[in-house]
């Protein structure tokens, strides 16, 4: 009979657990060790004497966690409060980029006591919860939440029942509103939303392939460095998480990203697939996922194509995202960053709404008041005043066309003098000339953003447009037929679409015009593609359905007259009896004089 031995009795106890991260400590090590070392030993002193000041003990503090004990669920919450505030006071002076805020979660529940430790669930559903706060922020279970609720000044946000790995029941989580130094999502409240790349999977069983991920991976940060939207995170912490299995959440709190970007490569024979991916690792959820099937046989070339097209997908990708976390937003919490690429993302959805572009207008000049050097805001607000003057949307009430167009050059050339070499901006710019029927300043803007960045899709098909303006079709197709190759998913598609439906109507190939106008007002109406789409039905025939799209452009056209649109028609026109052919068209499908 086997002998047996007593257990250690095991002290039990109720106690309100506070997990606290720190957001970004794996990328500012890597930026600076020994910063970084000073600054986290500074927050832990802060944080253990917020804790002793309402009554808990800290009980573990290993590398950038905290995690401490209070037998008092309010005074847990004060500590945390008072935690956050006296941090975000702290970093005032701090540069944005060496800021390091915390996320913080609390939990009241049974844990087991050994010495000085503390374990159990109720440590394991703190920590999961503090991966849920904002940076700056702090998220409770509902055990907190019903022992503080009325009791304190903050409000509350129910975020519901969330499960946790490993945590056998849902837990009910609230967040508290804790103040503006507090940050949505996994970027720190000074900062950008980041972008980090981690190296490529190889899947293949040849060795000699090996360096292939690695090196899509470096490119693509490489390029999209060059990118100035978002931060990119060093080479040198993404690459840390090569060649093993990652938590999305665990990346993103460790080097304060918001997205991230994997993928694998596996060659068979000849041939190569490269899968990419972005996700939203707040979330976990994919935000743009594509293939690549590609011959082997020239690496090095295979390898450059790949990355470029990688890149080009992601620009608008990643815009559209951030456009969609801020149209969830109460637009009074928007800051200049945020304020400013919500209008532009709208404005891309739908040029020619009147009432998107005075709310873009009123946006950027809010987020203008906040940051007047933010030279995007100044490049968006004056395209949205483009729009109120161009000439299927009438003059803005209230304003002379000649006050308005004054503004609008103004506030281009302060964008392009705070960031020359910025080439969003100079295909914005390139846009609002074409808007006020400035082509050949819309050619030589558009070709300068596409000398500072090759790969702008929208650059390169508002360059088409532009071309096809200034009489020189032949040129302007191609260009717009590369910049749906290159984003086949960009927001702006409808409007490329309805150009070269456009297009195709005056060089006489209907069926193409169509079909392209079609495609364009399924995606979002536009009284060019409306225009086509009733011209060339007419042509072909389908005179009924003309009809029908005409009516459709009446109710977006400001001013539906023939004679407003044939000065146009002619100017496109190959031919004076083309252009008569066009015009006896529309009359057929009821455009009237």
């Amino acid at each position: 009979m086997d002998r047996e031995f007593p257990l250690k009795s095991v002290e039990r106890r109720l106690a309100a657990i506070l997990s606290a991260d720190a957001v970004g400590y794996t990328r500012l090590m890597a930026d600076d060790d020994e910063a970084t070392v000073r600054a986290i030993t500074s927050s832990r002193a802060l944080i253990s004497e917020c804790v002793e000041r309402y009554g808990g003990r800290v009980v573990d503090a290993t590398g950038d966690n905290l995690l401490a004990e209070f037998p008092s669920a309010l005074d847990a919450v004060h500590s945390a409060i008072d935690i956050q505030k006296r941090i975000a006071g702290r970093d005032d002076g701090v540069s944005p980029e060496r800021r390091m805020p915390f996320r913080i979660g609390l939990h009241m529940g049974d844990v087991m006591v050994d010495g000085e430790r503390v374990y159990g669930d109720g440590v394991n559903i703190a920590a999961r919860l503090e991966s849920l706060a904002n940076p700056g922020g702090l998220c409770l279970s509902s055990t907190v939440y019903e022992q503080v609720r009325g009791r304190l000044a903050h409000e509350f946000d129910d975020l519901g029942l969330r499960e946790f790995k490993n945590v056998p029941h849902p837990v009910h989580v609230f967040r508290a509103q804790i103040g503006p130094h507090e940050a949505d999502g996994a970027s720190s409240a000074y900062e950008l939303p980041a972008i980090a790349v981690l190296p490529f999977d190889n899947l293949s069983s040849a060795s000699d392939q090996e360096f292939l991920g690695d090196a899509i991976a470096a490119d693509l940060i490489a390029l999209l460095s060059a990118w100035r939207s978002f931060p990119i995170i060093a080479r040198n912490s993404s690459f840390t998480y090569g060649g093993r299995s990652v938590d999305l959440k665990q990346v993103s709190r460790e080097l304060g990203a918001r997205y991230v970007v994997s993928g694998s490569v596996r060659a068979a024979g000849n041939r190569v697939r490269i899968s990419a991916e972005v996700a939203d690792a707040t979330t976990s959820q994919t935000v743009w996922a594509e293939k690549f099937d590609r011959l082997l046989e020239e690496i090095f070339e295979l390898q450059d194509e790949v990355t470029e097209a990688i890149v080009t997908a992601l620009k608008p990708a990643l815009r559209m995202a951030e456009a969609e976390r801020a149209r969830r937003q109460p637009t009074e919490d928007l800051e200049a960053w945020a304020l400013v690429n919500r209008a532009w993302t709208e404005l891309q959805r739908d040029i020619s709404n009147r009432d998107v572009a005075r709310t873009a207008r009123d946006a950027t000049e809010r987020a203008l008041e906040i940051d007047p050097e933010y030279a995007l805001g100044h490049a968006v607000h004056a395209f949205a005043h483009s729009l109120l003057i161009f000439d299927s949307l009438g003059p803005d009430s209230g304003e002379t066309n000649e006050k308005i167009l004054a503004s609008i050059l103004a506030s281009i050339r302060r964008a392009t003098s705070i960031a020359p070499d910025d080439p969003q901006l100079w295909q914005v710019q390139g846009a609002i000339m074409g808007n006020l029927g400035r082509t050949r300043d819309a050619i030589r803007a558009h070709t300068r953003s596409l000398e500072l960045d090759p790969n702008n899709a929208q650059a390169l098909a508002c360059l088409g447009v532009a071309l096809i303006f200034d009489q020189r079709s032949e040129e302007g197709l191609p260009h717009i037929e590369r910049a749906m190759r290159l984003s086949p998913r960009d927001p702006l598609l409808y409007s490329w679409l309805a150009y070269r439906g456009l297009l195709c109507m005056v060089l006489g190939r209907f069926e193409e015009a169509a079909s392209d106008a079609q495609n364009s007002v399924d995606r979002t109406p536009s009284a060019t593609a409306w225009m086509t789409l009733a011209t060339s039905l007419a042509i072909l025939g389908r005179v009924e359905e003309g009809r029908v799209a005409r009516i459709a452009y009446e109710e977006i056209a400001s001013n539906p007259s023939v004679r407003i649109l044939e000065p146009q028609i002619r100017l496109l026109a190959r031919s004076e009896e083309e252009a008569e052919r066009l015009i006896e068209a529309m009359h057929k499908v009821g455009f009237h004089d």
